[in-house]
């Protein structure tokens, strides 16, 4: 058994947290934005995990959600069910999908983790269709929340991204938007305040957000 089948059952349990459940709001509000008027058509999630992210965008696609852990697909699919297409045990740097399948692929807070993120992102580009969608979520060197990693955590040898790691070789592949998001610290009494630091983060430090979002448009 491995880490993620080991944590899967308590993975969504930080997000119950008052300050969970506010970072979790902050980064919801921002995907969604970020894809717009996109939608419909099939999508894949690259790393699905729990589905905290598929069981939402479920509602605007036709979800496949692929995944390394078979503890984490078997909890996807009992929060998830029926709103998605299904599930598929496979690894990021070598998907298991035709070329140009998907109107939309996304990976949120996956590539932290993977050996080579640089393979993964062309198997991303690879299963997408041209003029279809490559989303890209990851978390921030720059923001606080970075410098609170905790030992003995998950997080502690995870890769954080800086906005320069991505955004070129992003821009190479097609048109790219980006966003970020919970530019409150990691302290809960702060995060009572996201409402009024959330907008003024993207206006004065929008580089600084714990959670980077890039959409591109393959071939655009």
């Amino acid at each position: 058994m491995n880490i993620w089948d080991e944590i899967a059952y308590r993975y969504e349990s930080w997000f119950e947290t008052p300050l969970g459940e506010r970072a979790d709001r902050a980064e919801r509000k921002a995907l969604l934005s970020l894809l717009g008027d996109f939608g419909d058509g099939y999508a894949l999630e690259v790393g699905i995990g729990t589905g905290h992210f598929g069981c939402l965008l479920a509602q605007k696609f036709d979800l496949v959600g692929l995944d390394l852990s078979g503890g984490m697909l078997k909890v996807a699919g009992e929060r998830c069910g029926d709103d998605l297409l299904g599930l598929v045990r496979g690894d990021a740097l070598k998907l298991p999908f035709k070329d140009g399948i998907f109107d939309l692929v996304y990976s949120i807070t996956v590539f932290e983790f993977l050996d080579d993120p640089g393979v993964a992102i062309d198997e991303m580009f690879r299963v997408t269709k041209e003029g279809g969608g490559v989303l890209l979520g990851v978390l921030n060197r720059r923001s606080s929340w970075a410098r609170k990693k905790k030992p003995g955590t998950i997080y502690e040898k995870a890769h954080y991204f800086e906005l320069r790691e991505l955004l070129p070789e992003l821009r190479s592949r097609g048109r790219t938007v980006w966003t970020s998001a919970v530019f409150f610290p990691p302290v809960e009494i702060w995060s009572r305040f996201s409402g009024l630091i959330e907008p003024l983060g993207k206006l004065l430090c929008k580089d600084r957000g714990a959670l980077l979002l890039f959409l591109t448009i393959k071939g655009k």
